[in-house]
């Protein structure tokens, strides 16, 4: 393993690491931004079946970056060889 490569992982343990320190404060955050969003952006009338929906989405977009950061995970999500070998394993799991 190349040093480049040793000093991206441990980059990304750090970032998996703060993400998961910090999930409550960017959950948090959502319904701050995602209140925020509707108003400027005249959403006004948005039902709370779709607030709630827009809600579950941020909210699934923090799980998927803490884990694409995930140090086990990390390998087969950035790795070249991998790549392919991860995404079948994916569709099979989904």
């Amino acid at each position: 393993m190349t040093q480049t490569k040793v000093l991206l992982r441990c980059y990304y343990e750090i970032l998996h690491d703060l993400l998961v320190e910090r999930k409550n404060v960017l959950i948090n955050r959502i319904g701050n931004v995602l209140k925020d969003t509707v108003k400027t952006s005249g959403f006004e009338k948005l039902t709370r079946d779709a607030y709630e929906a827009y809600w579950q989405a941020c909210l699934a977009f923090i799980e998927e970056r803490i884990e694409t950061y995930n140090p086990i995970g990390v390998q087969y999500t950035y790795s070249r060889e991998r790549r392919e070998e991860a995404f079948e394993l994916e569709m099979q799991l989904d």
